[in-house]
């Protein structure tokens, strides 16, 4: 064996080893193969580096960007969500949805990024029916194995052997050329984990406790006595607070609310904003408040303001908006002794306390005036941005708990229809077009 090859061969094992130990990420492993190279004198400089500009490169680059973006804009939930709802209870019926959704996107992107979207998705539908999750994980994987499978750009080894072939001067694939195969492995795939497969997976229902779980946003306001507490109001004409800022208006002190969001109509939907202390209100807004049924009553009464429907979209806007945390003061808090006044939560944090709990009981009535002390819980509202900066304060207080839809937070949901429309163009365009051009 040549002193070249030794080299190979001793340079492979290194990576191997420091792929497997993950001290270095694999960007920084694959660069420095690339370097140890040429500095071995194995390859020139010109042929290292040539993979930088090839087409096959640059096209595995841009759907991995395809698939963040479906990601990124809540499209892949979105799915997920709907796989939820159209299987109901039926464990046969979800588990030939799930195989059939994580195929599908695993068809457009990576297959890694859609086992790792499905995976609370599955999490929580296994234990809202009380089921194992390996019933259907297992089936997941599967699918987003067999989803390789259904199109050119599926898998990464798709496009290297595609890439090969045109190199050797054969006919490369078609966009859908491997589809049939892939549809009646798929197909096969799932009437075995249908028969077959969910008899020899472990039926032994989940475990109920809930340590290293974290809490809903529905379950963080029961524990503040606040279900119920949301109202969302429009203004009537000749509103006075119409043209004032929520700092101005003043309504937690006069009425014991708090204002939350602003709902703005754009595109005949109505996008939910967090409300700032310099928000001003305009006559066309929705105005989402928390407050006891008695105080929005007098409210409404005084500052002319009439009541609206939440309905489902609203809730979604609200949910991929705003969302709830759980602090605590430790005993060094500069907050303490401070009342809520004082301590101008929505002005220095862009936040809003909607409850303290002391001694692990919520505390009732207008909590403006209240003096906070060492130990008290608070629950803050706000945009997810301010609520995920909250994990990195420490001086005054400290996150107890960030509720488990943080996750799910799409934080480009506005953008969907665009990552949709660009993920259709792309398909057309490999559909009808060539893969590659001619170098």
């Amino acid at each position: 064996m040549t002193p070249d090859a030794l080299f190979v061969f001793g340079l492979l094992a290194v990576t191997v080893v420091l792929f497997a130990s993950d001290r270095l990420r694999p960007d920084v492993v694959a660069l420095l193969v690339i370097l140890a190279l040429i500095l071995g004198d194995i390859l020139p400089v010109a042929q290292a580096v040539a993979g930088f500009g090839d087409q096959l490169i640059l096209l595995i680059a841009g759907l991995f960007v395809v698939g963040e973006g479906l990601v990124r804009t809540g499209v892949a939930y979105q799915v997920g969500i709907w796989l939820t709802r159209m299987a109901g209870a039926s464990e046969s019926r979800l588990l030939i949805l799930l195989m059939l959704a994580v195929a599908g996107l695993g068809a457009f992107m990576s297959s890694t990024g859609v086992v790792a979207i499905f995976i609370p998705i599955v999490l929580g539908i296994t234990a809202r029916l009380g089921i194992s999750p390996s019933r259907l994980m297992m089936p997941m994987a599967f699918a987003a194995l067999f989803s390789g499978m259904l199109t050119l750009i599926a898998t990464p080894p798709n496009l290297v052997v595609n890439d090969a072939l045109r190199s050797a001067g054969l006919e490369p694939f078609s966009f859908f050329g491997i589809t049939p195969i892939g549809l009646l492995a798929l197909v096969l795939g799932i009437i075995y984990m249908w028969i077959i497969g969910a008899r020899l997976l472990p039926a032994d229902p989940p475990e109920t406790g809930t340590a290293g779980r974290r809490q809903t946003l529905v379950e963080l306001a029961e524990n503040y006595n606040l279900m119920g507490q949301l109202h969302r109001l429009r203004f009537d004409p000749g509103s006075p607070l119409i043209g004032q800022t929520v700092a101005e208006a003043q309504l937690r002190t006069r009425y014991g609310v708090t204002v939350v969001g602003i709902g703005h109509a754009e595109r005949a939907t109505e996008i939910v904003l967090p409300a700032l202390a310099n928000t001003e209100f305009h006559p066309a807004d929705a105005i989402y408040m928390v407050g006891q049924d008695e105080a929005i009553a007098t409210l409404c009464a005084q500052e002319r303001l009439g009541r609206l429907l939440i309905q489902e979209s609203q809730q979604r806007s609200l949910v991929q908006e705003l969302g709830l945390v759980e602090v605590m003061l430790p005993p060094d808090s500069e907050l303490i002794g401070q009342t809520l006044r004082q301590a101008a939560f929505r002005t220095q944090h862009g936040l809003n306390v909607l409850g303290i709990r002391r001694h692990r009981q919520p505390l009732p009535g207008n909590l403006i005036e209240e003096k906070l002390a060492f130990g008290d819980t608070m629950l803050v509202t706000g945009a997810w941005k301010q609520i995920s900066l909250l994990q990195g304060e420490q001086k005054h207080f400290l996150v107890l708990n960030l509720p488990a839809e943080l996750s799910d937070v799409a934080p480009a949901y506005r953008q969907a229809p665009f990552a949709l429309a660009i993920l259709l163009a792309m398909v057309i365009c490999m559909t009808f077009g060539p893969v590659y051009r001619d170098r």
